[in-house]
């Protein structure tokens, strides 16, 4: 099952470009505040909708300004957790989870088995204002996994929350989306959450989504100047071209080049060229390694600590950093 997103819609000051496409499994949408990431999710889920283009979920349109469909929210089957849960207030535990059952026979089987999975057994009886933040995040969960979704969107479900509750928090969300078996989009601006918990990322940068790739490789080739931000590296610093070498100012360093014919690396294969050449500057910076590129240095950063690595770099030419280099030095 594959949920697809094509859409134009302009809100606010911000214009939505907004096109990516999640498969089973978690794809994480990494943007910083303010970059449109729920909006997007709204227009996913039926809240609002988009200026024009299409949203498909198994090859069925929920949204297509073309042939002009658009589903209601309760005809999608898409589960939206959002960051403060949206709970009924006047309803029980109980009650909030029988209200997405659609077929009204099966309310009371199928809370009392969600109030069992997800261990609220002793809370069944309790109100919204009653609860802990576990319990709550867990009432939205088993009232979503209740109402049988084909796809879920997470929008940020943490960021309201003190960093004590936080990594509990975040295991729960992880154990539910590892056993749900359709697309998952998970909005984060936390880079951390999204190395832990989706395999895969779409950077929204200025409501422009980027092509979708690996986690891994967000952190290797973050491909643009805001993806390498939001990987962590946070300062932009000038470089000064020197025929093929690259002067750094800020640091006192030169990044020397090589010729196209350079000799295999240490290990005996191939040194890359073009592009790739950027991680040699990086390297460089650490004092393993040169590059014939030119164009400027993203300011070295403490790498994730999930990652095991001191000190992360990147070369950019123009816009399109080329590489982001590890420091492989233990921590």
């Amino acid at each position: 099952m594959k949920l697809r997103v094509d859409i134009i819609k302009t809100v606010g000051s911000l214009r939505l470009d907004a096109q990516l496409e999640a498969g089973e499994g978690t794809l994480a949408l990494l943007g910083a505040t303010g970059s449109g990431k729920t909006a997007i999710l709204r227009c996913i889920a039926g809240l609002s909708d988009p200026d024009e283009g299409r949203i498909m979920l198994d090859g069925e349109p929920l949204f297509d300004s073309y042939r002009h469909v658009s589903l209601p929210p309760q005809k999608r089957k898409i589960g939206f957790l959002t960051p403060g849960y949206a709970l009924f207030p006047h309803l029980t535990v109980q009650g909030n989870i029988a209200a997405a059952v659609e077929a009204k026979p099966d309310r009371e089987r199928v809370s009392v088995d969600a109030l069992r999975r997800f261990r609220l057994v002793d809370a069944a009886d309790k109100k919204p204002r009653q609860l802990s933040e576990l319990e709550r995040q867990r009432t939205a969960l088993a009232r979503l996994w209740a109402s049988h979704p084909s796809a879920v969107l997470l929008d940020e479900p943490r960021s309201a929350l003190d960093s004590f509750l936080k990594f509990g928090l975040e295991q729960e969300l992880s154990d539910f989306v590892r056993g749900f078996d359709g697309p998952v989009i998970w909005a984060s601006h936390d880079r951390g959450e999204v190395y832990r918990n989706c395999p895969s990322v779409c950077v929204l940068e200025n409501g422009v989504t980027q092509e979708v790739i690996s986690a891994e490789r967000l952190l290797s080739h973050p491909g643009t100047e805001g993806a390498a931000r939001l990987s962590g590296c946070k300062n932009i610093i000038g470089e000064i071209p020197r025929h093929n070498a690259i002067f750094i100012p800020e640091w006192g360093v030169v990044a020397f080049g090589l010729p196209d014919s350079a000799a295999p690396d240490a290990r005996g294969n191939p040194r890359p060229s073009g592009a790739d050449y950027g991680t040699r500057a990086c390297q460089h910076v650490f004092g393993n390694g040169r590059t014939r590129n030119r164009g400027r240095v993203v300011d070295d950063s403490p790498a994730p600590p999930e990652r095991g690595l001191r000190r992360r770099a990147a070369l950019t030419n123009g816009d399109r950093p080329q590489y982001v280099a590890h420091d492989a030095r233990p921590a």
